[in-house]
């Protein structure tokens, strides 16, 4: 990971986030995000020891090529839920016990948090505003799209990481 992280920095003046240790059922992961300066890019390095994560699996099962989620945004996340669930597109079940944390968490009201449940996505807060994401089911036991809505929020979600591993982890077995 750090061989990419000098070649972002000189290649294209990315800039690192504080790295984040994550827990995956498989062991403890190490997420580093990565930012362009105009912040139009962005993405996230994971790398772990352990070799039972999630990222461990992808690398070893695909040869050293990780994208394990490809991110796309949104301006209105319940539009976008609602046109995926239409398609008939697969998302990442959520556990309930998430939402009742979010309720703890968050001053939501109980509608956000039963369209949040229904469609399965995950919610963060900041200082700065609101994040949502929705993860489709993964493709080809490899990948998965990440949908985001941010409404200020200038992190990376950081605080559902682990939910999105898990995840994950569920359907890669």
């Amino acid at each position: 990971m750090l061989h990419s992280i000098l070649l972002y920095r000189a290649m294209f003046g990315m800039t690192t986030m504080p790295t984040v240790d994550v827990s995956d059922p498989g062991g403890l992961v190490k997420s580093q995000a990565m930012q362009t300066p105009d912040k139009q890019v962005s993405f996230t390095m994971n790398s772990s020891q352990a070799s039972r994560t999630v990222s461990s699996k992808i690398l070893d099962q695909y040869a050293g090529t990780g994208v394990n989620h490809i991110a796309l945004t949104t301006r209105d996340m319940f539009e976008t839920a609602a046109f995926i669930e239409k398609q008939g597109a697969n998302t990442m079940p959520v556990t309930a016990n998430y939402y009742d944390d979010l309720a703890a968490r968050f001053n939501l009201s109980d509608e956000t948090l039963r369209q949040l449940k229904r469609f399965n996505i995950l919610y963060d807060e900041d200082g700065f505003g609101s994040f949502y994401q929705l993860y489709t089911s993964m493709f080809a036991g490899r990948f998965c799209f990440e949908i985001v809505q941010r409404n200020g929020y200038q992190g990376f979600g950081a605080a559902n990481s682990q939910m999105r591993l898990t995840m994950q982890a569920r359907e890669l077995n």
